[in-house]
């Protein structure tokens, strides 16, 4: 099942946890690169962080949670909560406009060219429907880094954040 199926499916009238995956434009490595022992944000990358600290300034009732920026994809927690009326809440519109604003961002630093795309036109949704399922993906944002610059140098120590 897709992204828009799942948003579909599920009720966004109740406050909600959720993990989000966004791939670059043809999984161009433009947003970090792998460092000796964490990822180093580039030009793009750092406008998108700045961007995700940004969505509770667009959406007061979403909270920009753990997140992880990686060469060519971006992962992140949302917690949103119901949407006041009169303004959509919809998981598409929250990432729509994350991904807007980034690469305006991008844009305005020079960091990504006028008429360079940015990211893949979709996106993974993980539903965390527990505090167990939030605490699982959060682990797996924290050691993302970790895990891929063992996998690029094996010969580098693998670094994990915490065994919870």
């Amino acid at each position: 099942m897709d992204a828009t199926a799942r948003t579909q499916l599920f009720d966004t009238r109740r406050p909600w946890w959720l993990m989000v995956t966004m791939n670059t434009y043809r999984w161009r490595r433009l947003l970090s690169r792998l460092g000796t022992t964490d990822v180093e944000p580039l030009p793009v990358g750092i406008a998108v962080l700045e961007a995700w600290k940004r969505i509770p300034q667009h959406r007061p009732w979403v909270q920009a949670g753990e997140h992880v920026i990686m060469p060519d994809h971006f992962h992140g927690i949302l917690r949103c909560g119901i949407a006041p009326r009169g303004r959509t809440g919809s998981i598409r519109h929250i990432i729509g406009g994350f991904k807007a604003e980034a690469v305006r961002l991008a844009r305005a630093s020079r960091a990504l060219g006028r008429s360079e795309r940015l990211w893949h036109r979709s996106y993974y949704l993980g539903i965390l429907d527990t505090p167990e399922a939030a605490q699982r993906a959060a682990r797996y944002i924290r050691n993302n880094p970790g895990v891929a610059i063992h996998a690029a140098r094996p010969h580098a120590p693998l670094r994990r954040y915490d065994a919870r």
